[in-house]
């Protein structure tokens, strides 16, 4: 529950290793706490790195880190593992966002070096955007699980918009994207490979009423149990996707569909 108060303070590892520096956030249903929240304008001076961060547990946003009212701290070289944001959804129907992290409200941070593994939420199993505008860059995505986007969920972006580039993305779980999620957004995504990950529709990709630009994306053995084992686009999407690979992708055995689903109301 660390609050940086708007100033420009730096928290790091000595020794420069993730691995020597844990913050175990010891939340539970009874209590929750997170490591850190930002929400006083803080700007790209005010940096966190190379730290591990375990065990958060939040009922609203960002398990692990949240940042919201235009916050854009710098994060880098993270671990953050084994934390959850769940509970009830509110009356706007939108579900405990950002199991690992959780960028909101305005904010344009840099997540550059980061690990989120093994984290639980209703959208965004490691991170969500959430009317945010981050570069997201050099991190790894692994073993989430997400009601939407198990790795990553990028949702209503009324800002410039975010930047996801050369990420991996490996073995993580969503009903609506095993990888990523994409709604109203016009996301660049460049670089990244996704393999392993499985979703009820859209095993690497899911995109919703979104239209992301995908450029030199890998999407290797990615599983739907329905359709788009690589990518699945429905209501008035328009995707477009340049220099890309999508194989090895499969389906529920016992079910029919495809390794990219477009709905009749998609353009790519």
């Amino acid at each position: 529950d660390i609050d940086f108060l708007g100033k420009a303070i730096s928290v790091r590892s000595s020794s420069g290793s993730a691995g020597a520096c844990t913050i175990d956030c010891g939340g539970t249903e009874e209590d929750n706490h997170r490591a850190f929240w930002f929400h006083s304008g803080e700007g790209p001076a005010a940096t966190v790195e190379n730290i591990t961060i375990v065990n958060g547990y939040v009922d609203s946003n960002g398990g692990g880190i949240l940042c919201e009212e235009e916050s854009s701290p710098t994060l880098s070289g993270l671990v953050i593992a084994n934390c959850t944001a769940r509970g009830d959804a509110p009356t706007n129907r939108i579900w405990p966002k950002g199991g690992g992290l959780c960028l909101k409200s305005g904010s344009k941070s840099m997540v550059e070096s980061c690990s989120f593994i093994s984290n639980l939420a209703g959208g965004g199993g490691g991170a969500c955007c959430y009317d945010a505008s981050p570069w997201i860059t050099k991190c790894r995505f692994e073993s989430n699980e997400a009601g939407l986007g198990g790795g990553l969920e990028v949702f209503l972006s009324r800002f410039e918009e975010a930047s996801i580039t050369k990420c991996v993305f490996v073995g993580n779980r969503g009903g609506s994207g095993g990888a990523m999620f994409f709604q109203e957004v016009e996301t660049m995504v460049a670089d990244c490979v996704s393999s392993g990950n499985r979703g009820i529709s859209g095993g690497a990709v899911f995109c919703h009423d979104a239209s992301p630009y995908l450029f030199r994306c890998i999407s290797f053995k990615d599983t739907a149990d329905m359709n788009g084992a690589a990518l699945h686009c429905q209501d008035h999407c328009e995707p477009q996707v340049v220099s890309c690979t999508f194989t090895h992708g499969y389906l529920d055995a016992e079910r029919s569909g495809s390794l990219v689903h477009l709905t009749d109301e998609v353009h790519a």
